[in-house]
Protein backbone atom coordinates (compact mmCIF):
# COMPACT_ATOMS: atom_id res chain seq x y z
CA UNK A 1 0.00 0.00 0.00
CA UNK A 2 3.09 2.71 0.59
CA UNK A 3 4.54 1.82 -2.77
CA UNK A 4 1.38 2.28 -4.35
CA UNK A 5 1.05 5.46 -2.20
CA UNK A 6 4.41 6.42 -3.26
CA UNK A 7 3.85 5.82 -7.43
CA UNK A 8 0.33 8.00 -7.02
CA UNK A 9 2.66 11.11 -5.78
CA UNK A 10 5.17 10.08 -8.39
CA UNK A 11 2.63 9.74 -10.84
CA UNK A 12 0.57 13.29 -10.21
CA UNK A 13 3.48 14.98 -9.55
CA UNK A 14 5.16 14.05 -13.00
CA UNK A 15 1.78 14.94 -14.46
CA UNK A 16 1.19 18.36 -12.65
CA UNK A 17 4.81 19.10 -14.36
CA UNK A 18 3.96 17.85 -17.93
CA UNK A 19 0.34 19.24 -18.40
CA UNK A 20 0.28 23.06 -19.08
CA UNK A 21 -2.65 25.24 -17.60
CA UNK A 22 -6.12 25.29 -19.36
CA UNK A 23 -8.27 28.26 -20.04
CA UNK A 24 -10.75 29.30 -17.22
CA UNK A 25 -12.19 32.73 -18.03
CA UNK A 26 -10.92 36.03 -19.37
CA UNK A 27 -12.79 39.46 -18.86
CA UNK A 28 -12.42 43.11 -20.11
CA UNK A 29 -13.20 46.05 -18.10
CA UNK A 30 -12.88 49.94 -18.35
CA UNK A 31 -12.97 50.27 -22.14
CA UNK A 32 -11.03 52.78 -24.16
CA UNK A 33 -7.56 54.25 -22.85
CA UNK A 34 -8.24 51.67 -19.63
CA UNK A 35 -5.18 50.02 -18.10
CA UNK A 36 -5.00 46.77 -15.78
CA UNK A 37 -2.28 46.94 -13.24
CA UNK A 38 -2.71 44.79 -10.44
CA UNK A 39 -4.56 41.88 -9.17
CA UNK A 40 -5.66 40.04 -6.24
CA UNK A 41 -7.71 36.88 -5.22
CA UNK A 42 -9.14 36.23 -1.44
CA UNK A 43 -10.19 33.08 -0.04
CA UNK A 44 -12.87 32.20 -1.40
CA UNK A 45 -11.12 32.63 -5.20
CA UNK A 46 -12.79 36.07 -5.54
CA UNK A 47 -10.65 38.01 -7.88
CA UNK A 48 -9.67 41.95 -7.78
CA UNK A 49 -8.41 44.03 -10.04
CA UNK A 50 -6.91 47.48 -10.55
CA UNK A 51 -6.01 50.09 -13.00
CA UNK A 52 -6.87 53.35 -14.53
CA UNK A 53 -9.23 54.40 -17.27
CA UNK A 54 -11.13 57.59 -18.97
CA UNK A 55 -13.78 59.25 -20.05
CA UNK A 56 -16.95 56.47 -19.59
CA UNK A 57 -16.22 52.33 -19.27
CA UNK A 58 -18.12 49.31 -19.13
CA UNK A 59 -17.03 47.30 -15.88
CA UNK A 60 -19.32 44.30 -16.69
CA UNK A 61 -18.11 42.49 -19.38
CA UNK A 62 -21.26 40.14 -19.79
CA UNK A 63 -24.46 41.46 -21.48
CA UNK A 64 -25.38 43.45 -18.87
CA UNK A 65 -23.66 47.37 -18.61
CA UNK A 66 -22.26 48.70 -15.39
CA UNK A 67 -20.47 51.91 -16.10
CA UNK A 68 -18.48 54.16 -14.31
CA UNK A 69 -17.48 58.02 -15.20
CA UNK A 70 -13.87 58.87 -14.66
CA UNK A 71 -13.47 62.27 -11.83
CA UNK A 72 -10.45 63.82 -14.40
CA UNK A 73 -8.69 63.13 -17.22
CA UNK A 74 -7.66 59.59 -15.33
CA UNK A 75 -9.50 58.07 -12.88
CA UNK A 76 -8.66 54.50 -10.70
CA UNK A 77 -10.79 51.52 -10.65
CA UNK A 78 -11.07 48.25 -9.13
CA UNK A 79 -13.57 45.34 -9.98
CA UNK A 80 -14.41 42.42 -8.14
CA UNK A 81 -15.37 39.13 -9.92
CA UNK A 82 -16.28 35.87 -8.82
CA UNK A 83 -14.20 32.55 -8.58
CA UNK A 84 -16.35 31.62 -12.02
CA UNK A 85 -15.20 35.29 -13.69
CA UNK A 86 -19.31 36.83 -12.73
CA UNK A 87 -18.77 40.64 -11.94
CA UNK A 88 -19.77 41.63 -8.49
CA UNK A 89 -18.88 44.85 -8.39
CA UNK A 90 -16.94 47.61 -9.70
CA UNK A 91 -15.59 51.12 -7.80
CA UNK A 92 -14.22 54.37 -9.07
CA UNK A 93 -11.91 57.41 -7.32
CA UNK A 94 -9.01 59.69 -7.66
CA UNK A 95 -8.22 63.24 -8.88
CA UNK A 96 -11.52 65.28 -9.50
CA UNK A 97 -9.01 68.49 -10.36
CA UNK A 98 -5.75 68.89 -11.60
CA UNK A 99 -4.19 72.01 -13.08
CA UNK A 100 -1.62 69.57 -15.26
CA UNK A 101 -4.67 68.69 -17.25
CA UNK A 102 -2.66 67.91 -20.19
CA UNK A 103 -1.14 65.10 -17.84
CA UNK A 104 -2.54 61.54 -16.87
CA UNK A 105 -4.09 62.46 -12.96
CA UNK A 106 -4.53 59.53 -11.67
CA UNK A 107 -0.90 57.21 -12.81
CA UNK A 108 -0.32 54.28 -11.17
CA UNK A 109 -2.16 51.80 -8.60
CA UNK A 110 -1.22 48.24 -7.16
CA UNK A 111 -3.86 46.51 -4.97
CA UNK A 112 -3.37 43.59 -2.14
CA UNK A 113 -5.81 41.84 0.28
CA UNK A 114 -5.33 41.16 3.59
CA UNK A 115 -6.32 38.14 6.10
CA UNK A 116 -9.90 39.72 6.29
CA UNK A 117 -10.15 39.66 2.41
CA UNK A 118 -9.85 44.22 3.27
CA UNK A 119 -8.35 45.69 -0.17
CA UNK A 120 -5.48 47.74 0.59
CA UNK A 121 -3.60 49.92 -2.21
CA UNK A 122 -1.41 52.58 -3.60
CA UNK A 123 -0.98 54.67 -6.40
CA UNK A 124 0.51 57.84 -7.40
CA UNK A 125 -2.07 60.70 -8.27
CA UNK A 126 -2.23 64.54 -9.26
CA UNK A 127 -4.08 66.90 -7.91
CA UNK A 128 -6.89 67.28 -5.59
CA UNK A 129 -8.53 63.70 -5.11
CA UNK A 130 -11.75 62.16 -3.23
CA UNK A 131 -10.59 58.42 -2.33
CA UNK A 132 -14.10 57.22 -1.04
CA UNK A 133 -15.86 55.42 -4.23
CA UNK A 134 -19.10 56.07 -2.00
CA UNK A 135 -21.29 59.47 -2.18
CA UNK A 136 -19.34 60.15 0.94
CA UNK A 137 -15.92 62.24 0.45
CA UNK A 138 -12.38 61.73 1.67
CA UNK A 139 -10.19 64.65 -0.26
CA UNK A 140 -6.48 64.11 -0.56
CA UNK A 141 -4.32 66.93 -2.19
CA UNK A 142 -0.53 66.08 -3.83
CA UNK A 143 1.90 69.04 -3.50
CA UNK A 144 2.04 71.96 -6.29
CA UNK A 145 4.74 73.77 -7.54
CA UNK A 146 4.71 76.60 -9.61
CA UNK A 147 1.03 77.15 -9.45
CA UNK A 148 1.18 73.54 -10.65
CA UNK A 149 0.04 70.13 -8.95
CA UNK A 150 2.78 67.64 -8.66
CA UNK A 151 2.81 64.02 -7.95
CA UNK A 152 1.40 62.50 -4.87
CA UNK A 153 0.78 59.18 -2.98
CA UNK A 154 -1.87 57.31 -1.21
CA UNK A 155 -2.78 54.68 0.92
CA UNK A 156 -6.42 53.37 0.95
CA UNK A 157 -8.21 50.33 2.65
CA UNK A 158 -11.78 49.31 1.58
CA UNK A 159 -13.78 46.31 2.65
CA UNK A 160 -14.37 43.42 0.44
CA UNK A 161 -17.50 45.34 -0.26
CA UNK A 162 -15.16 48.47 -1.84
CA UNK A 163 -16.81 50.61 1.07
CA UNK A 164 -14.38 52.85 2.42
CA UNK A 165 -12.48 52.08 5.53
CA UNK A 166 -9.32 54.87 5.30
CA UNK A 167 -6.90 56.72 3.30
CA UNK A 168 -3.84 58.36 4.22
CA UNK A 169 -0.86 59.86 2.22
CA UNK A 170 2.93 59.81 3.08
CA UNK A 171 3.57 63.80 2.70
CA UNK A 172 6.25 65.48 0.81
CA UNK A 173 7.21 68.88 0.11
CA UNK A 174 8.08 68.24 -3.39
CA UNK A 175 6.96 64.88 -5.27
CA UNK A 176 5.60 62.05 -3.59
CA UNK A 177 4.86 58.49 -4.98
CA UNK A 178 3.56 54.92 -4.00
CA UNK A 179 5.06 52.47 -6.01
CA UNK A 180 4.30 48.95 -4.55
CA UNK A 181 2.62 48.06 -1.49
CA UNK A 182 2.18 44.71 0.61
CA UNK A 183 0.51 43.18 3.20
CA UNK A 184 1.96 40.55 5.73
CA UNK A 185 0.64 37.65 7.70
CA UNK A 186 -0.64 39.82 10.52
CA UNK A 187 -2.16 42.16 8.21
CA UNK A 188 0.56 45.37 8.52
CA UNK A 189 1.58 47.12 5.79
CA UNK A 190 4.48 47.88 4.06
CA UNK A 191 5.32 50.62 1.28
CA UNK A 192 7.73 51.70 -0.98
CA UNK A 193 8.14 55.04 -3.08
CA UNK A 194 10.00 58.21 -4.26
CA UNK A 195 9.59 61.40 -2.72
CA UNK A 196 12.00 64.70 -3.22
CA UNK A 197 13.47 67.16 -0.67
CA UNK A 198 11.86 66.37 2.04
CA UNK A 199 8.66 63.50 3.69
CA UNK A 200 7.22 62.98 6.90
CA UNK A 201 6.65 59.63 6.49
CA UNK A 202 4.04 59.18 9.57
CA UNK A 203 0.86 59.46 8.19
CA UNK A 204 -1.15 60.11 11.27
CA UNK A 205 -0.40 63.30 13.60
CA UNK A 206 2.93 61.81 14.38
CA UNK A 207 5.72 63.44 12.42
CA UNK A 208 9.15 61.12 10.80
CA UNK A 209 10.82 63.18 8.53
CA UNK A 210 13.34 61.80 5.93
CA UNK A 211 15.46 64.82 3.82
CA UNK A 212 17.49 65.41 1.52
CA UNK A 213 18.53 68.55 -0.61
CA UNK A 214 17.98 67.61 -3.93
CA UNK A 215 17.81 64.47 -5.13
CA UNK A 216 14.94 61.90 -5.64
CA UNK A 217 14.92 59.27 -3.08
CA UNK A 218 13.10 56.33 -2.05
CA UNK A 219 11.39 55.82 1.04
CA UNK A 220 10.36 52.26 3.01
CA UNK A 221 7.53 52.66 5.60
CA UNK A 222 5.42 49.68 7.44
CA UNK A 223 2.46 50.55 9.04
CA UNK A 224 0.11 48.68 11.29
CA UNK A 225 -3.44 47.68 9.81
CA UNK A 226 -5.13 50.57 10.66
CA UNK A 227 -2.25 52.25 8.75
CA UNK A 228 -0.13 53.86 11.80
CA UNK A 229 3.21 54.19 12.07
CA UNK A 230 5.64 51.72 12.48
CA UNK A 231 8.94 52.66 11.12
CA UNK A 232 10.20 54.15 8.32
CA UNK A 233 13.59 54.40 6.37
CA UNK A 234 15.04 55.96 3.47
CA UNK A 235 17.76 55.42 0.72
CA UNK A 236 19.63 58.36 -0.22
CA UNK A 237 20.03 58.33 -3.97
CA UNK A 238 22.75 60.24 -5.23
CA UNK A 239 21.64 60.31 -9.27
CA UNK A 240 18.18 62.15 -8.70
CA UNK A 241 16.31 59.44 -10.88
CA UNK A 242 12.74 57.95 -9.76
CA UNK A 243 13.23 54.20 -10.94
CA UNK A 244 10.35 51.12 -10.49
CA UNK A 245 10.74 50.01 -7.41
CA UNK A 246 9.23 46.59 -5.60
CA UNK A 247 8.37 45.53 -2.41
CA UNK A 248 7.70 42.33 -0.68
CA UNK A 249 7.55 40.59 2.50
CA UNK A 250 8.57 36.67 3.52
CA UNK A 251 7.03 34.60 6.39
CA UNK A 252 9.13 36.19 8.70
CA UNK A 253 8.17 39.72 8.17
CA UNK A 254 11.98 40.29 6.19
CA UNK A 255 11.48 42.84 3.83
CA UNK A 256 12.83 42.67 0.48
CA UNK A 257 13.05 45.66 -2.02
CA UNK A 258 14.48 46.36 -5.27
CA UNK A 259 15.42 49.28 -7.85
CA UNK A 260 17.81 51.15 -9.79
CA UNK A 261 20.35 53.51 -9.10
CA UNK A 262 23.53 55.44 -11.06
CA UNK A 263 26.60 56.74 -9.52
CA UNK A 264 26.45 55.21 -5.83
CA UNK A 265 24.18 54.38 -3.03
CA UNK A 266 24.50 53.67 0.26
CA UNK A 267 21.86 49.85 0.80
CA UNK A 268 22.30 50.59 4.55
CA UNK A 269 19.16 52.88 5.63
CA UNK A 270 20.39 52.75 9.03
CA UNK A 271 23.44 54.73 10.79
CA UNK A 272 26.10 52.12 8.97
CA UNK A 273 26.93 52.75 5.27
CA UNK A 274 26.58 49.98 2.40
CA UNK A 275 27.74 51.68 -0.38
CA UNK A 276 27.69 50.42 -3.98
CA UNK A 277 28.59 51.58 -7.18
CA UNK A 278 27.30 51.25 -10.84
CA UNK A 279 29.22 49.72 -13.37
CA UNK A 280 27.85 51.75 -16.39
CA UNK A 281 24.96 53.53 -16.39
CA UNK A 282 21.85 52.41 -14.08
CA UNK A 283 22.69 48.86 -12.34
CA UNK A 284 20.01 47.12 -9.89
CA UNK A 285 19.71 47.27 -6.16
CA UNK A 286 18.39 44.27 -3.83
CA UNK A 287 18.24 44.61 -0.42
CA UNK A 288 16.67 42.30 2.70
CA UNK A 289 15.61 44.46 5.59
CA UNK A 290 14.37 42.33 8.84
CA UNK A 291 10.84 42.99 10.67
CA UNK A 292 12.29 46.42 12.52
CA UNK A 293 13.68 47.61 9.64
CA UNK A 294 17.32 46.80 9.96
CA UNK A 295 19.69 46.19 7.59
CA UNK A 296 20.46 42.35 6.52
CA UNK A 297 22.23 42.32 3.21
CA UNK A 298 22.45 44.55 0.37
CA UNK A 299 23.34 43.48 -3.39
CA UNK A 300 24.29 45.10 -7.16
CA UNK A 301 24.32 44.02 -10.51
CA UNK A 302 24.78 45.52 -13.33
CA UNK A 303 26.99 46.46 -16.41
CA UNK A 304 28.23 49.09 -18.46
CA UNK A 305 24.64 50.13 -19.47
CA UNK A 306 20.91 51.04 -18.36
CA UNK A 307 19.69 47.46 -16.06
CA UNK A 308 16.44 47.62 -14.17
CA UNK A 309 14.31 45.19 -11.73
CA UNK A 310 10.97 44.96 -12.83
CA UNK A 311 9.59 42.59 -9.89
CA UNK A 312 10.44 40.30 -6.97
CA UNK A 313 9.17 37.46 -5.03
CA UNK A 314 9.82 35.10 -2.46
CA UNK A 315 9.20 31.66 -2.23
CA UNK A 316 7.91 29.40 1.24
CA UNK A 317 11.81 28.90 2.00
CA UNK A 318 12.80 32.10 1.57
CA UNK A 319 14.38 32.57 -2.00
CA UNK A 320 14.55 35.45 -3.77
CA UNK A 321 13.56 35.69 -7.45
CA UNK A 322 14.02 38.98 -9.81
CA UNK A 323 13.36 39.82 -13.31
CA UNK A 324 14.24 42.58 -15.42
CA UNK A 325 15.71 44.11 -18.40
CA UNK A 326 19.41 44.26 -19.20
CA UNK A 327 21.76 45.08 -22.09
CA UNK A 328 25.23 43.66 -23.09
CA UNK A 329 27.24 41.52 -21.09
CA UNK A 330 25.98 41.97 -16.85
CA UNK A 331 27.95 39.55 -14.15
CA UNK A 332 24.59 37.89 -12.07
CA UNK A 333 26.48 36.96 -9.14
CA UNK A 334 26.74 39.46 -6.73
CA UNK A 335 29.22 37.74 -5.23
CA UNK A 336 32.67 37.47 -4.83
CA UNK A 337 32.89 34.95 -8.13
CA UNK A 338 31.02 35.83 -11.94
CA UNK A 339 28.50 34.58 -13.82
CA UNK A 340 28.47 36.75 -16.80
CA UNK A 341 25.12 36.63 -19.41
CA UNK A 342 25.11 38.33 -22.92
CA UNK A 343 21.70 40.15 -23.81
CA UNK A 344 23.14 39.71 -27.22
CA UNK A 345 20.52 42.33 -28.46
CA UNK A 346 19.67 45.72 -27.70
CA UNK A 347 17.54 44.61 -24.74
CA UNK A 348 16.93 41.20 -23.28
CA UNK A 349 14.72 39.81 -19.72
CA UNK A 350 16.85 38.03 -16.98
CA UNK A 351 15.65 35.90 -14.47
CA UNK A 352 18.11 35.61 -11.17
CA UNK A 353 17.70 33.75 -8.07
CA UNK A 354 19.55 34.08 -4.89
CA UNK A 355 19.01 32.31 -1.91
CA UNK A 356 17.78 34.04 1.91
CA UNK A 357 21.16 35.06 2.75
CA UNK A 358 21.53 36.59 -0.98
CA UNK A 359 24.05 34.65 -2.23
CA UNK A 360 23.75 33.78 -5.50
CA UNK A 361 22.08 30.41 -6.68
CA UNK A 362 21.65 31.13 -10.41
CA UNK A 363 20.36 33.74 -13.38
CA UNK A 364 18.72 33.07 -16.52
CA UNK A 365 18.78 35.11 -20.02
CA UNK A 366 14.83 34.47 -20.82
CA UNK A 367 15.03 36.08 -24.42
CA UNK A 368 15.23 38.76 -26.44
CA UNK A 369 12.49 41.32 -25.19
CA UNK A 370 11.96 45.02 -24.20
CA UNK A 371 8.82 44.23 -22.41
CA UNK A 372 8.26 44.80 -18.69
CA UNK A 373 8.33 40.97 -17.02
CA UNK A 374 6.65 39.99 -13.87
CA UNK A 375 7.22 37.01 -11.33
CA UNK A 376 5.55 35.11 -8.90
CA UNK A 377 5.77 31.87 -7.20
CA UNK A 378 3.56 28.75 -6.22
CA UNK A 379 3.45 26.54 -2.60
CA UNK A 380 5.86 23.94 -4.13
CA UNK A 381 8.42 26.70 -5.04
CA UNK A 382 8.50 26.67 -8.51
CA UNK A 383 8.65 29.92 -10.51
CA UNK A 384 6.44 31.42 -13.43
CA UNK A 385 7.42 34.26 -15.48
CA UNK A 386 5.50 36.25 -18.10
CA UNK A 387 7.31 38.80 -20.50
CA UNK A 388 6.48 39.56 -23.74
CA UNK A 389 8.38 39.84 -27.23
CA UNK A 390 8.32 41.15 -31.24
CA UNK A 391 8.94 39.01 -33.99
CA UNK A 392 11.33 41.51 -35.44
CA UNK A 393 14.22 39.83 -32.58
CA UNK A 394 12.87 36.13 -33.28
CA UNK A 395 11.22 33.21 -31.81
CA UNK A 396 11.88 32.59 -28.11
CA UNK A 397 13.48 29.93 -26.70
CA UNK A 398 11.73 29.00 -23.67
CA UNK A 399 13.53 25.95 -22.25
CA UNK A 400 16.63 26.89 -20.27
CA UNK A 401 18.04 23.72 -20.35
CA UNK A 402 19.66 21.43 -23.53
CA UNK A 403 16.81 20.94 -24.97
CA UNK A 404 14.66 23.90 -27.29
CA UNK A 405 11.23 25.24 -26.59
CA UNK A 406 10.65 27.60 -29.56
CA UNK A 407 7.66 30.34 -29.17
CA UNK A 408 7.39 32.33 -32.16
CA UNK A 409 4.96 35.16 -33.29
CA UNK A 410 3.79 37.42 -36.52
CA UNK A 411 3.65 39.78 -37.17
CA UNK A 412 4.43 42.33 -34.06
CA UNK A 413 4.02 41.39 -29.88
CA UNK A 414 2.97 39.11 -27.83
CA UNK A 415 2.95 38.01 -24.49
CA UNK A 416 4.71 34.74 -23.28
CA UNK A 417 4.44 32.57 -19.90
CA UNK A 418 6.75 30.18 -18.79
CA UNK A 419 6.83 27.95 -15.24
CA UNK A 420 10.09 26.31 -14.02
CA UNK A 421 10.45 24.27 -11.15
CA UNK A 422 13.36 25.88 -8.49
CA UNK A 423 16.22 24.08 -9.56
CA UNK A 424 15.30 26.42 -13.52
CA UNK A 425 14.44 23.11 -14.98
CA UNK A 426 11.89 23.36 -17.67
CA UNK A 427 8.06 22.66 -17.15
CA UNK A 428 6.15 24.85 -19.82
CA UNK A 429 6.01 27.59 -21.74
CA UNK A 430 2.92 29.11 -24.06
CA UNK A 431 2.68 32.11 -25.86
CA UNK A 432 -0.51 33.45 -27.72
CA UNK A 433 1.41 33.42 -31.31
CA UNK A 434 -1.03 35.74 -33.57
CA UNK A 435 0.91 38.84 -32.97
CA UNK A 436 -2.14 41.00 -31.65
CA UNK A 437 -1.12 43.66 -29.29
CA UNK A 438 -1.20 42.49 -25.17
CA UNK A 439 0.48 43.57 -22.61
CA UNK A 440 0.83 41.82 -19.07
CA UNK A 441 1.08 44.04 -15.94
CA UNK A 442 0.77 41.43 -12.94
CA UNK A 443 1.61 38.00 -12.09
CA UNK A 444 -0.27 35.96 -9.62
CA UNK A 445 -0.63 32.41 -8.57
CA UNK A 446 -2.88 31.37 -5.82
CA UNK A 447 -2.92 28.56 -2.79
CA UNK A 448 -4.79 25.96 -5.48
CA UNK A 449 -2.03 27.41 -8.34
CA UNK A 450 -4.99 28.62 -10.34
CA UNK A 451 -2.78 31.36 -12.42
CA UNK A 452 -4.13 35.54 -12.85
CA UNK A 453 -2.94 37.86 -15.17
CA UNK A 454 -3.93 41.27 -16.26
CA UNK A 455 -2.98 44.24 -18.32
CA UNK A 456 -3.99 45.61 -21.62
CA UNK A 457 -4.73 45.20 -25.39
CA UNK A 458 -5.54 46.58 -28.54
CA UNK A 459 -6.90 45.68 -31.60
CA UNK A 460 -4.35 48.54 -33.33
CA UNK A 461 -5.44 49.80 -36.54
CA UNK A 462 -7.81 46.80 -37.48
CA UNK A 463 -11.14 46.08 -37.04
CA UNK A 464 -10.53 42.51 -35.89
CA UNK A 465 -11.40 40.65 -32.44
CA UNK A 466 -8.24 39.95 -29.76
CA UNK A 467 -8.53 36.62 -28.57
CA UNK A 468 -7.79 36.53 -24.68
CA UNK A 469 -7.55 32.39 -24.75
CA UNK A 470 -4.22 31.24 -25.56
CA UNK A 471 -4.45 28.14 -26.08
CA UNK A 472 -7.12 26.13 -28.43
CA UNK A 473 -10.51 27.88 -27.79
CA UNK A 474 -11.18 31.27 -28.70
CA UNK A 475 -12.57 33.74 -26.11
CA UNK A 476 -12.62 37.52 -28.25
CA UNK A 477 -13.24 40.83 -27.64
CA UNK A 478 -13.18 44.22 -29.23
CA UNK A 479 -11.79 47.70 -28.32
CA UNK A 480 -8.88 50.24 -29.77
CA UNK A 481 -7.26 49.24 -25.81
CA UNK A 482 -8.58 47.95 -22.98
CA UNK A 483 -7.68 46.40 -20.47
CA UNK A 484 -7.99 42.85 -18.98
CA UNK A 485 -7.78 40.13 -16.68
CA UNK A 486 -7.08 36.05 -16.97
CA UNK A 487 -7.46 33.37 -15.42
CA UNK A 488 -5.92 29.41 -15.99
CA UNK A 489 -6.10 26.14 -14.20
CA UNK A 490 -3.40 24.09 -13.90
CA UNK A 491 -5.16 20.41 -14.02
CA UNK A 492 -3.65 17.98 -11.89
CA UNK A 493 -1.44 19.70 -9.96
CA UNK A 494 -0.92 19.37 -6.00
CA UNK A 495 -0.94 22.45 -3.67
CA UNK A 496 0.48 21.69 -0.33
CA UNK A 497 -2.79 21.15 0.90
CA UNK A 498 -3.68 18.06 -1.63
CA UNK A 499 -0.22 16.84 -1.21
CA UNK A 500 -0.64 16.88 2.88
CA UNK A 501 -3.88 14.79 2.43
CA UNK A 502 -2.49 12.43 0.30
CA UNK A 503 -0.11 11.40 3.58
CA UNK A 504 -2.75 13.51 5.55
CA UNK A 505 -0.47 15.09 7.67
CA UNK A 506 -1.96 17.08 10.35
CA UNK A 507 0.28 19.90 12.63
CA UNK A 508 -1.45 21.53 15.82
CA UNK A 509 -1.81 24.38 17.23
CA UNK A 510 -0.47 26.59 14.75
CA UNK A 511 0.61 28.59 15.44
CA UNK A 512 2.64 27.68 18.88
CA UNK A 513 4.22 28.91 21.92
CA UNK A 514 5.69 25.44 23.01
CA UNK A 515 4.69 22.43 22.07
CA UNK A 516 4.28 21.10 18.26
CA UNK A 517 2.31 18.06 17.61
CA UNK A 518 2.47 15.86 14.20
CA UNK A 519 -0.86 13.05 13.04
CA UNK A 520 -1.13 10.93 10.50
CA UNK A 521 -3.13 8.98 9.03
CA UNK A 522 -0.55 6.04 7.86
CA UNK A 523 1.79 4.78 10.55
CA UNK A 524 5.17 5.58 10.62
CA UNK A 525 7.45 3.12 10.25
CA UNK A 526 11.51 4.52 10.81
CA UNK A 527 10.73 7.48 9.62
CA UNK A 528 13.13 10.59 10.10
CA UNK A 529 11.96 14.12 10.37
CA UNK A 530 13.52 17.42 10.34
CA UNK A 531 12.62 21.19 10.84
CA UNK A 532 14.34 23.67 9.78
CA UNK A 533 14.01 27.74 9.16
CA UNK A 534 13.32 29.78 6.65
CA UNK A 535 16.92 30.73 6.67
CA UNK A 536 17.62 26.65 5.83
CA UNK A 537 18.93 25.79 9.47
CA UNK A 538 18.23 23.06 10.42
CA UNK A 539 16.69 23.18 14.25
CA UNK A 540 15.08 19.71 15.06
CA UNK A 541 16.10 16.13 13.27
CA UNK A 542 14.91 12.81 14.88
CA UNK A 543 15.15 9.31 13.01
CA UNK A 544 13.80 5.71 13.80
CA UNK A 545 10.18 7.45 14.19
CA UNK A 546 7.39 5.02 14.67
CA UNK A 547 3.50 5.42 15.21
CA UNK A 548 0.79 8.14 14.05
CA UNK A 549 2.00 10.86 16.37
CA UNK A 550 4.37 12.87 17.32
CA UNK A 551 4.97 15.45 19.54
CA UNK A 552 8.27 17.79 19.90
CA UNK A 553 8.83 20.80 22.15
CA UNK A 554 9.68 23.90 20.18
CA UNK A 555 9.47 26.51 23.18
CA UNK A 556 13.93 27.06 22.41
CA UNK A 557 13.17 28.56 18.69
CA UNK A 558 13.14 31.46 17.42
CA UNK A 559 9.81 33.43 16.63
CA UNK A 560 9.08 32.57 12.82
CA UNK A 561 8.24 30.09 10.63
CA UNK A 562 9.55 26.56 10.11
CA UNK A 563 9.33 23.99 7.86
CA UNK A 564 8.64 20.33 8.58
CA UNK A 565 9.98 17.86 6.54
CA UNK A 566 8.43 13.89 7.22
CA UNK A 567 10.57 11.08 5.61
CA UNK A 568 7.99 7.39 5.67
CA UNK A 569 9.94 5.01 3.73
CA UNK A 570 10.71 7.30 0.69
CA UNK A 571 7.30 8.89 1.00
CA UNK A 572 8.34 12.85 1.82
CA UNK A 573 5.80 14.85 2.67
CA UNK A 574 6.24 18.43 4.09
CA UNK A 575 4.64 20.99 6.79
CA UNK A 576 4.70 24.20 8.14
CA UNK A 577 4.18 26.01 11.27
CA UNK A 578 4.50 29.22 12.80
CA UNK A 579 6.53 29.88 16.21
CA UNK A 580 5.10 32.73 18.65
Amino acid sequence: MKLLLQILVLSLAINANAQSPTFEWARTMGGNQSIARSTAVDNAGNVYTAGTFRDTGDFDSSANTFNLTANGVNDFYITKYSAAGNFIWAKNFGAVQSANTANNDDQHIQIVLDSQGNIVCTGTFLGIGDFDPSAATATLSSATFQSGYVPGNFILKLNGDGNFIWVKKITAYLHCTGDSIFVDNTDEIYLIGNYLYTADLDPGPGVFNVSDSTNMNIYIVKLTANGDFIWGQSLNNNNGEQNQKKITVDANKNVYLCGTFRNTLDLDPGAAVFNVTSNGEKDVFFIKLNNLGNFQWGKSIGGQDNENANDISVDFAGNFYAVGVFAFIVDFDPGAAVFPINASTILTNYLLKLDTNGNFNWALKLGDSVKIPNVANDAQGNVYVSSGFSSLLGPIDADPGPNVYNLTTSPDNDMYFFKLDTNSNFIWAFNYGDGKFRESYDLLIDSNNNMYYCGRFSQGGSQDLVDLNPFAGVNAFSALTSSYMVKLAQPGTLNMEDFNELNKIVTFPNPTSSQINFSFNDNLENASLKITSLLGQTVLEKQNLSGNNLSFDVSDLATGMYVVTINNGGLVSNSKFIKE
